[in-house]
């Protein structure tokens, strides 16, 4: 099933696949920018919108270099064009997992993020296009053998379906007609299925966002507006560090083989100032580069984008600007990306496994606390067949307790020393090891008794000792 957490990974290098270039697509609603009508549906709460045109990335000119190995030749090596075969092999592997074909069946999708400094930020994509839901719902199952990926409820008279994670729902996908689909987290979905069947448009409530993407180029294929609320939450203590200061708000919008601009609102003029002399100072070291390195010389595409690109501040507003020229731009930044496109899906893998091993030593904790030393799993998901005259809920959700193979990763559990009743005992380690290192997951995991979860860079086997993980597991923050 479609995962919000993989949709948080992946919307960064959509935008990066797609470039710094837009392209005309079908129209938006007048007034509204590029915005499509659809997505006037959305909850008002989100703090950033992403647009991008499908049809027109897989038309350009930039998309066919790349497949064809003509526009980065320098990622050809040993006679392979490792860019074009990774974006054909990645696309081939999604229309499996998910019966979706994005060259045929995509034209547009606008996704939306939220919740920035949340433990997981919400995200809803709605997609336009040709769709057949009943199709989508059998490669979906085909994809997970033995496995329910998903349930259904009906909301507002449409067939909602449900995946879960961990007993809870995580991700809902609806399709409001035959060319629109609707999915991420559950509650937001709901939201946006409602408002549209009521005819509502809660997103122009968000009116600093609104005023965002209303100012856009209407033709804008490839735009993003990142609103006050988002970057307020970059700026929050605790979040990562960023290589120039948070602005107020951001937006960006563009045409494929054409201009692009990008326009940063800073809290005052010094930080405008800064922030273009910092990217200036970024772009001389570049272009000193492109003349020393003659493997950067191989990549003409760029010096081209370097050459194009001009910085300015005025006030508090700090603009970058191409007036075009720099086409094949495009094709470096998606050579670039293409990497982290094809680890979208690992990296939700990694993340959903971390969780499960959260989960586990919760659950054993609280296991622990109850009965006096920690448990099968069998034990935790059915604590009644362990502990006579146990009556209260399950301290972990069954399927998660009968180590079957789960987001990619095989799961094991080793018990230690006997604890003080049957079937406890004083230490245990879970470990999980991706089914096919590189590509399932590139770690692999264990945690203890301890608390302490670890990992194997490189996806070998981690061979819990006596119920611990080994010391030479690299412990994660």
């Amino acid at each position: 099933m479609f995962e919000a957490r993989a949709l948080a990974a992946l919307a960064p290098t959509v935008v990066l696949v797609a470039g710094v270039y837009g392209l005309s697509g079908a129209p938006a609603p007048a007034g509204n920018g590029p915005i499509p009508a659809a997505a006037l549906s959305l909850p008002a709460d989100f703090g950033m919108l992403l647009g991008i045109d499908a049809r027109a990335v897989f038309a350009s000119l930039e998309y066919k270099g790349l497949v064809e190995g003509t526009l980065m030749p320098s990622a050809a090596t040993g006679g392979k064009n490792q860019v074009g075969e990774g974006m054909t092999k990645g696309l081939k592997e999604l229309e499996e997992k998910t019966g979706v074909n994005l060259q045929r069946d995509v034209d547009r999708l606008v996704m939306a993020v939220g919740g920035l400094d949340a433990k997981e930020p919400n995200v809803v994509v709605i997609v336009l296009g040709r769709f057949d839901v009943p199709h989508i719902a059998k490669a979906m199952e085909a994809a997970n053998p033995g496995q329910p990926p998903f349930s259904t409820k009906t909301v507002s008279g449409k067939t909602v379906f449900v995946s879960f994670r961990n007993g809870k729902p995580d991700t809902e996908l609806v399709a409001l007609d035959p060319g629109t689909l609707v999915f991420g987290t559950p509650v937001s979905v709901e939201q946006t299925l409602t408002a549209q069947v009521q005819g509502q448009r809660p997103l122009e409530a968000n009116v600093r966002l609104s005023a965002l993407v209303k100012g856009l180029d209407p033709a804008s294929g490839l735009w993003m507006a990142v609103g006050p609320s988002a970057t307020a939450a970059m700026r929050k203590p605790g979040a990562p560090p960023t290589p120039v200061p948070v602005p107020e708000s951001v937006t960006m919008a563009g045409r494929f083989g054409g201009s692009f601009e990008t326009i940063a609102q800073m809290v005052d003029e010094a930080a405008a100032r800064n922030t273009a002399d910092m990217i200036r100072g970024g772009l001389a070291v570049l272009r000193t580069q492109l003349v020393q390195d003659p493997e950067l010389a191989k990549i003409p595409a760029l010096k081209s984008w370097a050459d194009g690109l001009e910085i300015s501040s005025q006030g508090r507003q700090m603009k970058l600007t191409s007036a075009g020229g720099a086409g094949s731009a495009a094709g470096l930044v998606a050579a670039l990306a293409i990497p982290s496109l094809m680890r979208a899906r690992t990296s939700a893998n990694e993340a959903a496994t971390i969780g499960d091993i959260r989960t586990v030593i919760s659950a054993q904790a609280a296991y622990e606390a109850s009965t006096q030393g920690y448990g099968e799993l069998a034990c935790l998901s059915a604590p009644a067949t362990c502990v006579k005259g146990y009556t209260g809920p399950a301290f972990l959700d069954a399927e998660l307790a009968s180590l079957k193979d789960k987001n990619g990763y095989k799961r094991v559990f080793q018990a230690g020393k006997p604890g003080p009743r049957p079937r406890s005992f004083q230490t245990y380690a879970y470990a999980a090891t991706p089914l096919e290192a590189g590509k399932a997951g590139t770690r692999s995991f264990c945690g203890d008794s301890t608390g302490r979860i670890c990992a194997d860079p490189k996806g070998a086997a981690i061979v819990p000792v006596g119920g611990s993980c080994p010391a030479t597991c690299q412990t994660l923050p």
